[in-house]
């Protein structure tokens, strides 16, 4: 088996944690990978470096050390070669971590089978605005929200050419099952199985008596544009990365995207196991 190492060193015990990982891979005779750049932070006898995209070719799965913002970022990476992802908790919460840095022993089942893989329903959001379409990928979720300078949002959302309603807000957040346990749960949203399929949209701070979420079905397809007379700010944001200014006549479509991404299951825990012990457990401990 042939396992590519993402660690983000940006975490306070990333190194630490791709040691003991690279220690125990190599104790089961797996073939460790990493970018040629890693070697400056753990270069490891036994391990072999290189270019990524090489190895993204010639890996069995990509193992990602990490917060959940980079498990996200790997995993629609992956798609490109349709890799599937696992990914060991180097942050806090760490909930679409499969495996805690106290787990390492779980490793082993990755050699004997003892996994399950989850597909992850994805959005794709396409983007028209100043005469140009892109296309970006979310696993998460898309925010649109204002400036510095803007106070509230005024957008207006349609389903298959229907009207479903006009919000004054902070912004609005589109979120898939995967998403609904992080920034939409803050806002109020429901938590939704990660086995499920469905597109929950989700007002932040809405100047309304109406401030609950919507959830839409896989099929529906959704329409965000400004309100008429709206002049201010607005940003769009792709699963916490980077903000996209939007201009006056932009044109947001959310669907849900043809691919999915792939994360594994290695220590059997069923998706409210999780829950119970990321949310509640550890919530109560940091109290």
């Amino acid at each position: 088996m042939k396992i590519l190492l993402m660690p983000n060193f940006e975490k306070k015990h990333a190194v630490e944690c791709t040691h003991a990982v690279c220690q125990k891979l190599l104790e089961l005779s797996v073939t460790v990978l990493m970018r040629e750049q890693h070697r400056r932070h753990v270069d490891i006898p036994g391990v072999h470096y290189g270019k990524v995209d090489r190895w993204m070719r010639e890996c069995d799965l990509i193992l990602v050390i990490g917060g959940d913002g980079s498990i996200i970022h790997m995993a629609k990476i992956a798609l490109k070669e349709q890799k599937p992802t696992l990914g060991l908790n180097a942050g806090r919460l760490g909930f679409l971590a499969g495996l805690e840095p106290t787990e390492l022993d779980l490793l082993q089942n990755l050699i004997t089978g003892h996994y399950t893989a989850e597909e992850r329903m994805l959005l794709d959001v396409e983007l028209e605005d100043a005469g140009h379409i892109r296309h970006f990928l979310a696993l998460n979720d898309v925010v649109i929200n204002h400036g510095m300078l803007t106070s509230m949002v005024e957008l207006n959302v349609t389903c298959e050419g229907h009207d479903v309603i006009s919000y004054r807000s902070d912004g609005l957040i589109f979120a898939t099952p995967t998403g609904s346990t992080a920034y939409t749960l803050s806002a109020g949203g429901p938590i939704i199985d990660s086995s499920m399929e469905a597109i929950a949209m989700t007002p932040l701070s809405p100047h309304s008596l109406f401030d609950r979420t919507i959830l839409f079905g896989p099929e529906k397809e959704l329409v965000v544009t400004r309100h008429k007379g709206f002049y201010g700010e607005m940003f769009m944001i792709i699963d916490g990365e980077d903000a996209i200014a939007l201009s006056q006549n932009m044109r947001i479509t959310i669907r849900r995207a043809a691919q999915k991404t792939t994360l594994l299951n290695i220590d059997g825990k069923p998706f409210y196991e999780v829950l119970n012990e990321k949310f509640i457990t550890r919530g109560l401990k940091n109290l």
